[in-house]
C-alpha cells in the first residue's frame, strides 16, 4: 500500500510541473506576438527597395559614360579618315559639352543623394536590424524552451508509463495474493468443515461406544431380565407355526422345530447373533450346521424371524438417536409439504433388501443433515393405505421429494450415491465455478463436465444448462466465465470440458452448439477408455450411446498385454466404437448370448440399442490387426449383424409351427398371413403352464390357412429385428404380427383359449373360424408372466413377501 501512495505522488508533482510548462509556453508566446506588432510592415521588402534605387542610377550614369565614349570615337575616326582635326561646330560642341556637363553634375547629384539615402536607410536598417535581430534571438529562444518543453513532456509519459507498469504490477500482486488467501480461507473451511464432521464422527463412535459398554455392562448384570426376554419371545411364538417353544441364552435364540421343517423336526436350532442383531451362527443343538438340502423357503422364513426376535431384543436394550425421520398416515403428508428436496424410503421390515440398505441409508442421512436434505421412512406393513395411495409397487422404494412433491430416485444404493445424487439436485444443474475452485471442483466426482464460455448469458451456455437438466443424474456440471482461467486450462472460448477420475487426458467439445450434440458428446467420453464392463458398470456403459466393443480376456497378463496393443484402436474409433474389457472368468456366459466360442481372448460388438451382435470370427489366433480391421469394417457398414439361429426342422407339420432366427422374417412378416409368436424359454415355469394351452389353440385354428400359430425358443434364436415391439422384457411374449400391414400387437390377456381367440378376432386382419363349445377356458394358479432378471438385483414385489426375484 506503501508503493501505492508514493505513486500517487508523483503523479501530482509531475501534472504539476507539465501546467507550469505549458504556462510559461503561452507566456513566452503572447511576448513574442506583442514584439512583432512594433516592427513595420513593409521591413522585409526594405532592403529590395534600396537595391532598386541604387541600380536605376548606375544604369543612367552608365549610359550618359557610354554616350560621351562613342562621340570622342567618332571623333578620333574622323581625324584617322581626312587626314585633318574634325573641329566640330561651335553649337555642336557646346551642346555636347552642355550635356555632358549636365550628365556629369547629374550623376554627381545622384550620386550624392543617392549616398546620402543608403546612408540615411543604413541606419534605419541598422536601426531596424538590431530590433529584428532581438524578434530571432527571441524566436531562438523559443524554439530552444519548446524543445525543452517537449523533452519534459516526454520524460513526463515516460514516467506516467513506467508508474502505470508499476501499478499493474502492484495490482498483479495485490490479485495473486487475494487469490491465495481465498484458496487459503476456502481450505480452511473445508479443514473445519472436516474437523467438525470428524469431532461429529469421533462423538457418536464414542456415545456408541460408550452404549455398547453399557450394554455390556447391563447384560453382564440385570440389564434386560431374563423372564422379560422369555415374555417377548414367547409372545413371537405363537405366530410361528413350526416352532414348539424358544427361549434366549445369552446371545443365542434357541428355537424347538416341530414338524413344519421335514427333517429337521423335533430338533432345536440355535440362531446366534451379536449385539445388532446379525446372525452369525446357525446349528442345531447337537452342534451340526444345518444341512444345505433344507427347504430354503422354510429356513429363510425362520431366519428372518430370528433376525426380527434378535432386533427386537437389541432396540429393547438399547436406543439409538436416528437421523432419518419415521413418517406414518398422520404425520408424512404435513411433513413432506413443507420440504423444498427430501427422500423418503418406503420399506417392508421382513424385507431382506431394505435392511441391506438400512444401514447406508442411515449414514447417508447423517451426512445430509450439514445439507439441509432430510430423510425418512415410511413401515407399509403399518400404513399400508397410505403406500397403495402414493403407488408403492415393492420393496425398497426411494422418491424423492422436491417442493412438496414426489417424484422417482434414480440413484444407487450406496451411501455416497446417495449423498451425491441428493447434493446434485440441491443446487442449479450448472454450478458458476471461481478460478480459485476449480481444481477441487473437477475432482469432486467420477465425470465433471466444466463449460468455459465469455458470459453467462452466452448461447452455449443455455445449451449446456438444458442438457445438464437431463444428465444431473450421472454427472457433475459447472462453468467459468474468465478467459485466463481457460487460457491456463488451454481450451478456447467457447468449449465444454470433460474431466474424469480414471483419464488425466481431458476431452473438449468444440462442434455446433445443440442439445443432442452436447449430450452425445458427453454420453460418449464419459466412459473409460478401454475400461472393464461388469454387472455394476453396463448401466453406464449402455448411456453412452455408442456400440460396446467386447474384448474378452481370462488371465490378468492377457489383459495387460491386450491393453497396450488396443488403446491406439481404442483412440482411433473412440467416437465411433466404445472398446471395453469383459473378464470371461465371470461373465463367459455373455460370450455365448453373443454365439463365441469359449476360448480366450474373443472379440465381438454389440450395439445395445438396436439389439444387434457383430462376433468376430474365430476360426484362427485372435489377432489385435484384426480387431482393427473388424472395427473398421462395421463403422463403414461392411460388417452384417449375427443373430444366433436353431437349425431349421426339417418337418414343421405340427399344429403350433416352430420357428427358428434363420426363417424368422420370412414367416413372420408374410403380409398374406395374420402369424401369432410365442417367446418362450426352456428354464421358465409360466412358459410351461402355457404350452398346453397355446397347442390347443394351433389345433383349434389349423384350419385357418391364413392363420399361423407359431413359437420361438428365444435363448437358443434372436428375433432378428430391432423393431420395440418385439423387444423381450420378459417370458413368455406373445404378438401378433397383422397380416396386410405387418403392425405388430403385444398380447397381454390370460391363459385362456378363449382370451386368445378374442384377441385374434379382434385385431387379425383374416376372420378366425371356430365353434365357441370348442373353446374351454383353462385357469391357471399363479402369475402367468415371468420379468427377465435385472442386471442390479435389490427389488422385493410387494404382492410376493418371501419370493424376491
Amino acid at each position: 500500500m506503501a508503493d501505492f501512495k508514493e505513486c500517487a505522488l508523483q503523479r501530482n508533482e509531475l501534472a504539476t510541473t507539465k501546467l507550469w510548462i505549458n504556462d510559461l509556453k503561452s507566456r513566452y508566446l503572447e511576448r513574442v506576438q506583442e514584439s512583432a506588432k512594433e516592427l513595420p510592415t513593409d521591413l522585409q521588402h526594405f532592403p529590395a527597395t534600396i537595391h532598386a534605387y541604387i541600380a536605376h542610377y548606375q544604369n543612367v550614369y552608365a549610359q550618359n559614360r557610354e554616350a560621351l565614349t562613342a562621340y570622342r570615337a567618332r571623333e578620333i575616326l574622323a581625324e584617322r579618315i581626312s587626314g585633318a582635326a574634325f573641329i566640330p561646330s561651335n553649337s555642336e560642341l557646346d551642346k555636347l559639352e552642355t550635356s555632358v556637363e549636365y550628365e556629369e553634375q547629374l550623376l554627381d547629384r545622384v550620386q550624392k543623394r543617392l549616398g546620402e539615402k543608403v546612408e540615411e536607410m543604413s541606419k534605419k536598417i541598422d536601426v531596424e536590424c538590431k530590433g529584428y535581430e532581438q524578434v530571432l534571438d527571441l524566436a531562438r529562444k523559443n524554439e530552444e524552451l519548446v524543445n525543452e518543453v517537449d523533452d519534459l513532456e516526454a520524460e513526463l509519459d515516460s514516467l506516467t508509463r513506467a508508474l502505470e507498469e508499476k501499478e499493474q504490477k502492484e495490482r498483479d500482486v495485490v490479485e495473486q495474493q487475494t487469490r491465495e488467501l481465498q484458496a487459503a480461507h476456502n481450505e480452511l473451511l473445508r479443514e473445519t468443515a472436516m474437523r467438525d464432521e470428524i469431532q461429529r464422527e469421533q462423538a457418536r463412535l464414542e456415545n456408541r461406544l460408550a452404549q455398547l459398554k453399557s450394554e455390556d455392562q447391563r447384560r453382564r448384570m440385570t440389564a434386560l431380565d431374563s423372564q422379560e426376554q422369555q415374555k417377548a419371545v414367547d409372545r413371537w411364538i405363537k405366530t410361528i407355526a413350526p416352532v414348539v417353544s424358544a427361549r434366549v441364552e445369552g446371545s443365542t435364540l434357541v428355537l424347538t422345530v416341530g414338524d413344519g421343517l421335514g427333517a429337521m423336526s423335533n430338533r432345536r436350532i440355535l440362531a446366534r447373533f451379536n449385539e445388532l442383531g446379525k446372525v452369525e451362527d446357525v446349528r442345531t443343538d447337537d452342534g451340526r450346521k444345518l444341512p444345505a438340502d433344507l427347504d430354503h423357503s422354510k429356513l429363510m422364513r425362520l431366519l428372518s424371524d430370528c433376525l426380527a426376535v434378535a432386533g427386537s431384543i437389541v432396540a429393547a436394550t438399547e436406543t439409538k438417536e436416528s437421523a432419518v425421520h419415521e413418517l406414518n398416515a398422520s404425520n408424512m403428508h404435513s411433513w413432506v409439504d413443507r420440504q423444498h428436496l427430501a427422500l423418503v424410503q418406503f420399506y417392508a421390515p421382513w424385507c431382506q433388501y431394505c435392511k441391506a440398505l438400512e444401514p447406508a441409508y442411515e449414514k447417508a442421512a447423517s451426512a445430509l443433515e450439514a445439507d439441509g436434505v432430510p430423510l425418512a421412512k415410511v413401515d407399509c406393513t403399518k400404513s399400508a393405505a397410505l403406500c397403495d395411495q402414493i403407488g408403492i409397487k415393492g420393496f425398497p422404494t426411494l422418491k424423492v421429494v422436491m417442493d412438496g412433491k414426489f417424484g422417482t430416485y434414480n440413484g444407487s444404493r450406496q451411501e455416497t450415491g446417495i449423498v451425491s445424487y441428493m447434493r446434485k439436485h440441491k443446487g442449479p444443474p450448472v454450478t458458476k465455478v471461481q478460478p480459485a475452485e476449480l481444481s477441487g471442483f473437477v475432482k469432486s466426482d467420477h465425470v465433471v463436465v466444466v463449460g468455459y464460455f465469455k458470459s453467462e448469458s452466452s448461447s452455449e451456455l443455455a445449451v449446456l444448462r438444458e442438457v445438464a437438466k437431463e444428465l444431473i443424474e450421472d454427472f457433475t456440471f459447472g462453468f467459468v466465465a474468465d478467459k485466463s482461467t481457460a487460457k491456463k486450462q488451454k481450451v478456447s472460448m467457447p468449449s465444454i470440458a470433460i474431466y474424469t477420475d480414471y483419464d488425466d487426458q481431458v476431452s473438449v467439445f468444440s462442434g455446433k452448439y445443440t442439445k443432442e450434440n452436447v449430450r452425445k458428446f458427453i454420453r460418449a467420453r464419459s466412459v473409460p477408455l478401454l475400461g472393464e464392463l461388469s454387472s455394476r458398470t453396463f448401466g453406464t456403459y449402455s448411456k453412452a450411446g455408442l456400440p460396446l466393443g467386447l474384448v474378452f480376456y481370462k488371465t490378468d497378463e492377457s489383459h495387460d498385454k491386450l491393453e497396450r496393443e488396443l488403446l491406439p484402436i481404442a483412440r482411433e474409433f473412440r467416437d465411433k466404437v466404445c472398446l471395453t474389457f469383459v473378464d470371461a472368468r465371470v461373465y463367459w456366459k455373455h460370450a455365448t448370448v453373443l454365439d463365441l466360442k469359449t476360448q480366450w481372448p474373443a472379440f465381438a460388438i454389440q450395439d445395445v440399442t438396436m439389439r444387434t451382435k457383430y462376433p468376430m470370427s474365430q476360426n484362427k489366433e485372435f489377432s489385435t490387426k484384426d480387431v482393427r480391421r473388424f472395427v473398421s469394417d462395421y463403422t463403414a457398414g461392411k460388417v452384417a449383424p449375427h443373430y444366433k439361429s436353431a437349425v431349421i426342422p426339417a418337418t414343421n407339420d405340427g399344429d403350433v409351427f416352430k420357428l427358428v432366427s434363420k426363417q424368422f422374417n420370412e414367416v413372420v412378416f408374410d403380409k398374406s398371413k395374420d402369424v401369432l409368436v410365442l417367446l418362450h424359454a426352456t428354464w421358465c415355469i409360466h412358459c410351461k403352464r402355457l404350452m398346453p394351452v397355446y397347442e390347443e389353440l394351433g389345433k383349434l385354428l389349423k384350419s385357418n390357412a391364413n392363420i399361423v400359430i407359431a413359437q420361438m425358443e428365444a435363448t437358443l434364436n434372436d428375433v432378428p429385428s430391432n423393431d420395440p415391439a418385439l423387444e423381450i422384457t420378459g417370458y413368455p411374449t406373445v404378438v401378433l404380427v397383422r397380416a396386410i400391414d405387418n403392425v405388430i400387437v403385444p398380447y397381454h390377456g390370460d391363459r385362456s383359449l378363449n382370451s386368445f381367440t378374442e384377441f385374434l378376432r379382434a385385431h387379425a386382419a383374416h376372420s378366425v373360424t371356430a365353434q365357441n363349445n370348442d373353446i374351454q377356458r383353462i385357469s391357471a394358479n399363479g402369475p402367468g408372466y415371468m420379468v427377465v432378471p435385472p442386471q442390479i438385483a435389490g427389488f422385493t414385489p410387494k404382492d410376493a413377501r418371501h419370493v424376491e426375484l
